[in-house]
């Protein structure tokens, strides 16, 4: 007799940490496939530049932690601005 089992679905999917570990740039498109994630963590990295299009793929995160990088630009496409009026509030610490 077989049968299937569904495996868990990974903690990665929910929450992916990337902290400590000197980003200084992200492509655009990066997170395509991840449309479960609900927080990235960016924090203490070497970030200078956010565009909008860096966090494309990602419909339900919700928190993007950001703190302890060298964020000097935010970038955000008019098409996105649009698209996007309930993210509308961003939150840096220590940056």
């Amino acid at each position: 007799m077989n049968t299937r089992h569904t495996l868990p679905t990974p903690s990665f999917h929910y929450r992916l940490r990337l902290q400590e570990n000197q980003i200084a740039e992200i492509e655009d498109g990066s997170f395509l496939g991840l449309d479960r994630l609900k927080i990235l963590d960016l924090s203490t990295n070497r970030l200078q530049e956010l565009r909008s299009e860096m966090f494309q793929g990602l419909p339900e995160c919700t928190n993007v932690l950001l703190n302890q990088n060298e964020i000097t630009r935010i970038r955000v496409s008019e098409g996105q601005q649009k698209a996007n009026r309930n993210y509308n509030t961003i939150f840096f610490i220590g940056n």
